[in-house]
């Protein structure tokens, strides 16, 4: 990914590479963090912790954590393969951002070919 960005981007950006749990940029560096399609990293309490602290007051951090086909075909292929989230997602979440400081919202968007289960965690600001 890291170098099909690099070819887009052109040398006019800059790329880092890092650990989610090693975000290397100052506090408060950030208005907005999106990952598409993590593993389990992004539950990992010190993830949440760095993209808190790398984030603005009133930050967002967005996670689109999984898709849902609506083809029969596709849905059932994703169901068989292992690719469906697990039952126990809801819980995971809950349990994963219980003792943050963000407030977490939790949105099914349909769109014509899938539903897309997003997470929209705000940080709140610093009293």
């Amino acid at each position: 990914m890291g170098k099909l960005a690099k070819r887009r981007l052109g040398n006019m950006q800059r790329l880092a590479r890092a650990l989610a749990q090693q975000i290397p940029f100052a506090s408060e560096s950030f208005d907005s963090i999106l990952s598409t399609f993590p593993t389990v990293y992004i539950f990992d309490k010190q993830t949440l912790s760095e993209a808190h602290r790398v984030l603005r007051n009133s930050g967002r951090l967005i996670i689109l954590l999984a898709a849902w086909p609506k083809n029969p075909l596709l849905a059932w292929l994703f169901k068989v393969t292992g690719e469906s989230p697990p039952e126990s997602l809801e819980s995971k979440i809950k349990s994963a951002f219980a003792h943050t400081e963000f407030n977490l919202e939790v949105k099914i968007v349909n769109i014509k070919s899938s539903s897309l289960l997003i997470l929209n965690a705000i940080k709140e600001a610093s009293k």
